[in-house]
């Protein structure tokens, strides 16, 4: 995955620097803040296909738990039923 984030930035970096945004957005946090973000929420849908996995009752690590299963039940996955 990182090779393929180096791949795809020195694109991204090329086709910004095509355009006339220099002066009003940083290219690197623009890269961050959509594709690597994407990519983020890609990996984490695919390393944890079940929220249920979860031990939301652990003592120590309950709460994080809740959080990613709340994350992965709501933020991962496209929503079939919202059409671009």
């Amino acid at each position: 995955a990182i090779s393929f984030i180096f791949k795809v930035r020195k694109h991204f970096m090329a086709e910004f620097a095509s355009h006339n945004f220099a002066a009003h957005i940083n290219p690197e946090a623009l890269f961050i803040g959509t594709v690597q973000h994407s990519i983020d929420h890609l990996l984490f849908g695919r390393n944890l296909r079940d929220y249920l996995w979860l031990d939301a009752e652990h003592m120590r690590f309950g709460a994080m738990a809740e959080m990613a299963g709340i994350c992965r039940a709501c933020f991962v996955d496209e929503l079939p039923f919202i059409c671009i």
